[in-house]
C-alpha cells in the first residue's frame, strides 16, 4: 500500500516538473525570438539636416562640412555604423559621420550597419563643386602645379563598371586635372547592360540614333578649362549614348577635346569621329585613345605626355 502511493506520488512529481519544463522552454524561445527579431535591421536612412538623402546624387562645395545621420529601424538594440568613401580626395567621412568636400569630383559613402549577426549597407554619392567664393586661378587643394596644370585641364568621364573611372583618375593625376563624373538621371542596373539581351535598356539606346539619356545633376561650368579629356566605354562599338547628351549640352567652344575609351577588345573606332560630328562648337578635338580596364598607369602617363601639352 505504501509503495502503491509513493509511486503516484512520484508520478505526479514526474509529471510536474515535466509541465515546468516545457513551458520553460516554451518562455525561453520566445524570449530568444523576441531577441532574435530586435536585433534584426529591416532598414536603414540617411539624412543630412532635414533632408532626407536618397541614392540619387547629393551636391557639396568645396570646403563644405555635412553630417551625415543615420536612422535604423528597429531603434531598440546594440548597434555599429560603419562609414567608407570611394574617393576621400572628393569627399572625406569622419568615424562619426562628417563629410567634408574635398576637390572637384564624385565620391560614393558607404553606411554599414551591424546588429549582433545582422548586417544591412546603404550609400549615398558626393558630387562636389567648385566654391563659389574660390579664387579661378588657384588650383584645386592637392593639386599639383605644373605647366600642365596651368592650362586648366579637367577629366569628364562616365563609368559604369568603374574600368573607364580608373583610367580617368590616372590621367587626372598625370595631367594635374580636375576631374567630373558624368552620372545618368536613372542609374544603369546589370540587367540594363546586358548585351546579349536585345531588349535590355543599352541595347535599345545603342540602335536609337536619337536616344539622350538625361543626365543626373548640374553640368560642369567647363569657362576656364582650355582642355577637356573626355572619357567613356565602348558600348556596342560606339560610345554611350549619353555622351552625345553631354557633348550637345557643353559648350566645348575654344577647348581641345581629347578623347579616350576603355574596351576588353574594341579599339576606338568611330566613336570619338562620331562624338566630334555631334559637338556644334567647333571645338578642337584630338585623336582618341583606346586603354583596356587593366591597363596601367605607366601606359597612361606614357600617352598623357606623349600629347606634347606642357
Amino acid at each position: 500500500m505504501r509503495n502503491m502511493k509513493k509511486r503516484k506520488y512520484l508520478s505526479r512529481v514526474f509529471v510536474f516538473v515535466l509541465v515546468f519544463s516545457l513551458l520553460c522552454g516554451e518562455a525561453s524561445a520566445e524570449v530568444m525570438a523576441k531577441g532574435s527579431k530586435t536585433n534584426t535591421i529591416k532598414s536603414v536612412s540617411l539624412r543630412i539636416g532635414n533632408k532626407k538623402v536618397t541614392k540619387k546624387t547629393y551636391q557639396m562645395k568645396q570646403g563644405e562640412k555635412k553630417k551625415l545621420k543615420v536612422s535604423v529601424s528597429p531603434e531598440k538594440g546594440k548597434k555599429s555604423i560603419k562609414f567608407t568613401t570611394g574617393n576621400a580626395e572628393v569627399a572625406k567621412i569622419s568615424k562619426s559621420g562628417t563629410i567634408t568636400a574635398g576637390r572637384v569630383g564624385t565620391a560614393k559613402i558607404k553606411v554599414t550597419v551591424k546588429a549582433g549577426k545582422s548586417q544591412k549597407t546603404t550609400w549615398m554619392k558626393v558630387r562636389v563643386t567648385k566654391s563659389s567664393g574660390a579664387d579661378k586661378n588657384t588650383p584645386d587643394a592637392g593639386q599639383p602645379q605644373d605647366p600642365v596644370a596651368n592650362r586648366k585641364s579637367i577629366v569628364v568621364y562616365f563609368s559604369c563598371t568603374d574600368n573607364t573611372r580608373k583610367i580617368a583618375e590616372y590621367i587626372k593625376d598625370c595631367a594635374a586635372a580636375d576631374i567630373y563624373r558624368i552620372e545618368p538621371s536613372v542609374p544603369y542596373t546589370s540587367g540594363d547592360l546586358n548585351y546579349g539581351n536585345d531588349d535590355s535598356r543599352t541595347s535599345r539606346e545603342q540602335n536609337d540614333a536619337t536616344a539622350r539619356p538625361g543626365l543626373a545633376g548640374s553640368l560642369p561650368d567647363l569657362t576656364d578649362y582650355e582642355i577637356v579629356y573626355l572619357g567613356y566605354p565602348i558600348w556596342w562599338g560606339e560610345a554611350p549614348k549619353i555622351m552625345y547628351t553631354f557633348v550637345e549640352s557643353c559648350n566645348l567652344s575654344g577647348k581641345t577635346v581629347i578623347p579616350f575609351c576603355t574596351s576588353a577588345s574594341s579599339g576606338i573606332g568611330t566613336s570619338a569621329a562620331n562624338l566630334q560630328a555631334a559637338d556644334t562648337s567647333g571645338a578642337k578635338w584630338l585623336t582618341g585613345k583606346r586603354f583596356s580596364g587593366s591597363s596601367p598607369k605607366s601606359d597612361v602617363e606614357s600617352w598623357v605626355s606623349g600629347l606634347g601639352l606642357s
